[in-house]
C-alpha cells in the first residue's frame, strides 16, 4: 500500500496522479491474476515510474494569462 503512495515517486498533476493510481491497480491485477506473478504490485509500480513522466507531460494544468483590468 505504502509503495503506491511514496510522494517521491507517481506523478505531480491531480489527473496524472489518478492515472498513476489506476495503471497501478490496472497492473496489478494484470499481473498477479492472469500472469501468475506472485508480487505483482512492485513490477506494477515500477512500470508505472517508468510512464510518469510521460503521463505529467500529457495531464499538465494549463496556466492561463490573466486579463490586465483598465
Amino acid at each position: 500500500f505504502f509503495i503506491v503512495t511514496d510522494p517521491v515517486t507517481g506523478c505531480m498533476s491531480p489527473q496524472g496522479r489518478l492515472f498513476f493510481g489506476a495503471g497501478s491497480g490496472f497492473l496489478t491485477v494484470l499481473l498477479t491474476g492472469i500472469g501468475g506473478v506472485a508480487d505483482g504490485l512492485p513490477f506494477a509500480v515500477l512500470s508505472m515510474n517508468i510512464a510518469a513522466p510521460w503521463i505529467d507531460r500529457h495531464t499538465r494544468p494549463v496556466r492561463r494569462q490573466q486579463e490586465l483590468q483598465p
